[in-house]
């Protein structure tokens, strides 16, 4: 019989698995990079890179790594599709994902 902590680290796993597979490949993020103004891909690469070291000081927090890398993808995407309202959009996602995503 599975006890209640079990279930929790499978559902874990399993969400964590769900949100790596939905991650771009490497020619949608070439392409997504390519898109983006200049700023907003400073202003992206720089809260990925902090995001990668903070990741590598404490990778047993895969899945929240994973999270905040599908919500910086969402907010390049929408800052694309956005254009003049990109600012608005950058400022509702700086925070990362909210707990709804």
């Amino acid at each position: 019989m599975k006890s209640m902590k079990d279930i929790k680290v499978e559902t874990l796993t399993n969400e964590l698995h769900e949100r790596i597979a939905l991650l771009p490949d490497d020619h949608e993020i070439a392409e997504l990079c390519a898109l983006l103004p200049a700023k907003a891909l400073r202003e992206f690469s720089a809260e990925v890179i902090s995001g990668s070291i903070e990741y590598l000081n404490h990778p047993d927090n895969r899945l929240e790594y994973a999270r905040l890398l599908g919500s910086w993808i969402a907010t390049a995407e929408e800052t694309v599709a956005a254009g003049n309202k990109a600012k608005r959009i950058a400022a509702r996602r700086k925070c990362g994902p909210q707990e709804s995503e």
